[in-house]
């Protein structure tokens, strides 16, 4: 529909289609679509106001506004991994939930948005294997082996559990790049 603005009063503007039909929109139904588009683009959290996922273009979201919708994504993110995993840490078999963090393998700060969302892009591990792996001193092949950094002294691989073969099951070939750039840029050979 187009429509123009007399006095800026908006009127009804009948537009033929390309089938030879004429449209015609009134102007508070135009209203009514809108305000209905707009509705959907707005999140409760379970904590906090509600997030826009979409600004106008003279209306950017608000950097609070990007922050939430981040959070509500990574909840998401969790969710997904918790399935994958099958809600446990795949090195340790730890199941509480409390204490597993949905980890990036390609951080977080290198990642593209549509990256950071991807659950291929995630291990479900807990604490201390996640603070390792955040920290580059373990990593693990395409394969699942466990890699340990040789700053992780032999008394502290036995302390954490990591004596052995370790090897992780689950992993996907969508893991695989991901896993790639944790080797080359993260973990600490």
């Amino acid at each position: 529909m187009q429509s123009s603005a007399k006095g800026g009063e908006t009127v009804d503007r009948q537009t033929p289609s390309r089938f030879g039909l004429a449209l015609t929109v009134r102007p508070e139904a135009m209203r009514q679509l809108v305000a209905r588009l707009d509705a959907g683009t707005v999140v409760q959290p379970q904590e906090g106001p509600p997030v826009r996922l979409v600004g106008e273009k003279g209306d950017p979201l608000t950097e609070r506004e990007r922050l939430a919708a981040a959070r509500v994504g990574q909840g998401d993110f969790r969710t997904a991994l918790i399935g994958i995993w099958g809600g446990a840490c795949p090195v340790a078999g730890v199941d509480e939930l409390r204490i597993l963090r949905a980890s990036h393998i390609k951080p977080w700060r290198a990642s593209t948005n549509r990256e950071r969302l991807d659950p291929y892009n995630g291990l479900l591990l807990c604490a201390n294997i996640d603070a390792l792996f955040d920290r580059g001193l373990i990593s693990f092949t395409d394969e699942g082996v466990l890699l340990i950094s040789p700053d992780v002294s032999a008394e502290n691989r036995e302390r954490l559990g990591l004596g052995g073969e370790v090897r992780i099951a689950g992993l996907k070939p969508a893991h695989a790049p991901y896993l790639q750039h944790h080797r080359e840029q993260v973990f600490q050979r």
